[in-house]
């Protein structure tokens, strides 16, 4: 039925994602207290976001965006952030004289595999 289509098919708790570049460096990493996955409209849910972006040509120089809320959708490859989000800009060592960015937001919308963002 309809009803049952549209019921979790899985949670989880305490998620911990790493997902690397082709050339095996860490690309980016995904936590959550709370997962809870959608099949039939390819969608997760994200309970408090915490996620990394690594600079793949200064590993040490990586974006951090944590939000109170999130929907990850897998075939669109994108990641719909609300509630409190937060975006710091973390430098590596010898960045350290350029003034690192933080931006508070209602909502952003990220394309990881793009490397981009937007609100």
């Amino acid at each position: 039925t309809q009803q049952l289509a549209e019921q979790p098919d899985y949670w989880a708790e305490n998620v911990y994602v790493k997902q690397f570049s082709l050339s095996g460096r860490l690309a980016h990493e995904l936590k959550s207290p709370k997962v809870v996955h959608f099949a039939t409209q390819d969608k997760m849910l994200l309970e408090k976001p915490d996620m990394i972006f690594f600079e793949q040509k200064q590993p040490d120089s990586f974006w951090r965006i944590q939000a109170n809320k999130g929907e990850l959708f897998h075939r669109e490859n994108r990641v719909e952030l609300m509630e409190h989000v937060l975006i710091k800009q973390h430098l590596a060592p010898n960045q350290m004289n350029q003034i690192p960015m933080n931006v508070a937001t209602e909502a952003l919308t990220i394309f990881p595999k793009n490397k981009t963002a937007e609100n």
